[in-house]
């Protein structure tokens, strides 16, 4: 069966964006943005093997494009990881896509979503 949206009149599916499976959570994150440097602290809503959703209680002010520095739990670990800021909504939420990863992070986000890495399955 075939996704429809009907927002394409022409009635191909529309390419998903994920390039991986997300994975509903709530854990504590503590960020650091580069140029400029602002410290933030929030709430991971969603994390998979190439970003994260992050709420804050407040604006935090990071334009798209910015690098952070993330330090998170998931699962029980805690993980630190380097991500580019995508959107960073005024309703308090903030879009992280990973640059890099710990690699034990990536592992158990693979083993969460029974998803093999490209060329492995």
């Amino acid at each position: 069966m075939r996704e429809q949206s009907i927002h394409n009149p022409d009635d191909h599916p529309t390419p998903e964006r994920r390039c991986s499976v997300r994975v509903c959570c709530t854990g504590f994150v503590e960020g650091m943005s580069t140029a400029p440097s602002k410290l933030f602290r929030g709430e991971i809503r969603n994390v998979s093997e190439t970003g994260c959703l992050i709420y804050t209680r407040a604006n935090v002010g990071v334009a798209p494009g910015t690098t952070v520095e993330l330090t998170f739990k998931f699962a029980g670990a805690g993980y630190s990881a380097l991500g580019r800021v995508i959107e960073a909504l005024p309703s308090s939420r903030i879009r992280i896509q990973f640059i890099a990863t710990d690699p034990t992070f990536t592992e158990r986000i693979r083993d969460i979503c029974g998803s093999t890495p490209p060329g492995r399955g």
